[in-house]
């Protein structure tokens, strides 16, 4: 694995811990979501590449980052209810850059995916690394390793809140 790639999936990792959302030891994963976990992303690579070109800018703002990281959050824990209820994996990405998220699940994770400050503390946190870290490093790439360790650690948060 890239240096900067584990750089950026520890500072994550460290992000959810001093937050309180992980004890840094047991992530609680589906291994058959991993699939689904790629699909997503080549789609979301599909649709930046899209934005930037439509937006006719190359970077993203801050709230459109913290949009994606809002976005991840929600779609990681509907696949995880998904998975648990036998339902297709079917996502939508509408909201993915303007915050504007429909989420589709049972009334115990639609209450705990409105609650959770998880999405906006791992933007912060990938926003203040990508600040501190100023090597020079893809910065797309960069992203998009925060947002597979976010996927990753909501699948874990969505699974403790099922259990």
């Amino acid at each position: 694995m890239d240096e900067k790639a584990m750089m950026i999936g520890r500072a994550m990792v460290v992000c959810a811990v001093e937050n309180g959302y992980f004890d840094g030891v047991n992530l609680d994963l589906i291994e058959e979501l991993a699939d689904v976990e790629r699909d997503l992303f080549i789609e979301m690579f599909r649709r930046l590449e899209k934005h930037r070109i439509d937006s006719k800018r190359d970077e993203l703002t801050s709230d459109e980052i913290s949009s994606m990281f809002s976005f991840v959050f929600a779609r990681s824990v509907e696949a995880v209810a998904n998975y648990t209820n036998g339902n297709k994996q079917e996502f939508d990405y509408m909201g993915m850059f303007d915050g504007k998220i429909p989420f589709y699940s049972d009334d115990k994770l639609i209450s705990f995916v409105k609650k959770s400050l998880f999405p906006k503390l791992m933007a912060e946190g990938f926003l203040n690394f990508m600040t501190e870290n100023t090597e020079e490093m893809d910065p797309v790439l960069a992203l998009f390793e925060a947002l597979k360790w976010t996927w990753r650690l909501s699948q874990h948060l969505a699974i403790q809140e099922l259990s």
